[in-house]
């Protein structure tokens, strides 16, 4: 058995387990909030081990040398903020884009608004368009709306 195998295998142990303890209403919130974070991290972890390849996203906005201002917008409550969105087009800093399954750090380059979407720490996706409207719709349509 190769260890894709062992972890897939791990996996579906802990996934059983976490389903119990959210079945069982006796356990208090807590327990069942923590049980729902660690369903979270195992399909997380269920589509590293069942991937066939690492997909390797760079970068493309320089956090080094431009400045973090305020969340541009969030998956909260939808809403743009138009003063940091003109902020963002003078191409002198970044902002964030907060969501429950990712987040997003927003910047302004060759007149697009330019999102790196991060899941886990890890960047998994570059999201281009000429709004921020576009930004929100494509990064919620494909890793969640809330």
């Amino acid at each position: 058995m190769s260890n894709k195998d062992d972890l897939i295998k791990l996996i579906e142990t802990m996934e059983k387990d976490i389903c119990e303890i959210l079945e069982n209403l006796n356990s208090p919130d807590h327990i069942r909030k923590y049980a729902t974070c660690l369903v979270l991290d195992i399909c997380h972890l269920r589509l590293i081990a069942e991937s066939e390849e690492e997909i390797k996203v760079e970068s493309i906005i320089d956090r080094h040398n431009l400045t973090r201002i305020d969340d541009v917008m969030s998956n909260f409550d939808h809403a743009i903020e138009r003063d940091i969105e003109e902020r963002l087009r003078k191409g002198d800093c970044y902002a964030g884009y907060p969501a429950y399954n990712f987040h997003g750090n927003v910047a302004f380059k060759d007149n697009k608004f330019i999102c790196e979407i991060k899941r886990y720490s890890s960047l998994v996706d570059i999201i281009e368009g000429d709004t921020l409207e576009e930004i929100m719709e494509e990064a919620s349509n494909t890793y969640g709306w809330d």
